[in-house]
């Protein structure tokens, strides 16, 4: 069976979803689980997603909080001494999702051209 990837909308609760709060270890390790997945699904939906400037604003707006749950879900896995091994991770794992996920941003927004500046340079390079 053939698998279809597709970009998923940025709704509120995906935005909202990953508030730095205390929780139980349980439900720490709940919530850091779908962070992993969340991590992953925002990739796919840059490389996938529509080019509306709404859609990359709420995709900043993602990214961003999913880069801050992350720097401070390795504090508080560190300070709290949260054993991850029931996820199958280690605050190692957590720390290379941030980094993946700050170099997304980067390569996303900070340096990204516009369609315009692209096909300029296409044009400029290839004639």
């Amino acid at each position: 069976m053939k698998t279809r990837t597709a970009p998923r909308p940025v709704s509120a609760s995906r935005l909202t979803g990953y508030q730095l709060e205390a929780q139980t270890h349980e439900g720490f390790r709940l919530r850091l689980a779908q962070w992993f997945g969340e991590a992953a699904q925002c990739r796919v939906d840059l490389a996938f997603g529509a080019d509306s400037s709404a859609h990359h604003d709420l995709q900043r707006g993602l990214l961003t909080s999913l880069v801050a749950y992350g720097e401070w879900a390795q504090r508080q896995a560190r300070r709290e001494k949260i054993d991850l091994s029931a996820i199958g991770v280690k605050v190692e794992d957590i720390a290379a999702e941030t980094r993946l996920l700050r170099d997304t941003f980067r390569s996303a927004f900070d340096n990204a051209l516009s369609s315009a500046e692209a096909d300029a340079v296409l044009k400029e390079v290839f004639g």
